[in-house]
């Protein structure tokens, strides 16, 4: 944001989303992996996923890795 890149993040926990909203960061509450299906491809310069792929099971995360390669 500092630097001029823009960025939004996608959070399943309503109570961060309002934490981060409250901070001035824009927020979806969303699953990632059904956000990503709903993007066009190619509108998204890179995906960030902190914590998250230890916790998929292998076809979410070779989804998850699909997606954002197309999207």
């Amino acid at each position: 944001k500092e630097r001029g890149v823009p960025s939004y993040g996608v959070d399943t926990d309503q109570a961060m989303v309002e934490a981060a909203t409250a901070l001035g960061h824009k927020v979806v509450n969303q699953d990632g992996i059904s956000h990503l299906r709903a993007l066009s491809n190619g509108t998204i310069g890179g995906v960030i996923a902190v914590q998250v792929i230890e916790h998929l099971p292998a076809d979410v995360l070779k989804e998850l890795i699909t997606l954002t390669k197309s999207k």
